[in-house]
Formats: structure tokens, sequence, C-alpha cells
């Protein structure tokens, strides 16, 4: 997948990087999101500055709080079902893994052709 990611902190301009990451797959639990929507999140920018002393919790980042999308992979522990809704999540690439019990399902969907997000329900 192409995503935006950081392996240190810093400025943007300095640190970000676009490139081609291995598609995450889920774990027992998990989810997999295909990423439709994305906005960066005021935390995103304090833990690429560092800022506060807060220091990298992994050692590869792709940024972004804030985020909704389709589910396109389950795995063991998550129903079928959940298939059908939209989660929200975020990152600055096109597919994220996330726990099947934070995710929430969102009314009226989300915009993808036109780029226009709607509300979660």
């Amino acid at each position: 997948m192409r995503a935006a990611f950081y392996d240190r902190q810093g400025f943007a301009k300095e640190v970000l990087a676009v490139g081609e990451l291995p598609d995450p797959q889920p774990g027992a639990g998990e989810v997999r999101v295909r990423v439709v929507a994305s906005g960066i999140n005021p935390s995103d920018i304090k833990t690429r500055t560092g800022f506060g002393g807060k220091a990298m919790p992994f050692p590869r980042i792709v940024p972004h709080q804030d985020g909704a999308g389709v589910i396109d992979a389950l795995r063991p522990g998550v129903p079928e079902t959940r298939r059908r809704g939209l989660d929200l999540h975020g990152a600055m690439g096109p597919r994220v893994r996330n726990r099947g019990d934070p995710s929430c399902e969102m009314g009226g969907g989300v915009g993808g052709d036109d780029g226009e997000p709607r509300g979660a329900g």
C-alpha cells in the first residue's frame, strides 16, 4: 500500500516520507479497514514533533488518528456481520488494522467517489 509515514520525530518536511508499505493483515479479533477519508488530529502533530517530551510509541508511525473507511477483512473473533459496517479509525494509508470492538457503524455511509465525508449516525 502507498502510505505516508515517519521513522523519527521532527518537522513534517524533514521526517514524513511517502512510499510503499506491506498491506497490514488483521490479527485475531481485529478488522482491516480500507480508508476512504482521513484527517489530521492535533495529537498526530504532537507525536511527530515530540511535543512535551512525547516519545515515539512505535519505530514507524503511519499518522492520523481520525478517519473512516470500509471494513475489507475480518479475522477470527469478529462477527461476519461487521463487514457491513463502517469503521472510524484513521491512517494516512489506504489500509489499517483495528480491533473489532472500537469500530462503530456510521449512518449514511462515507463518500469515496466524490470525497465528501458523511457524519456518524
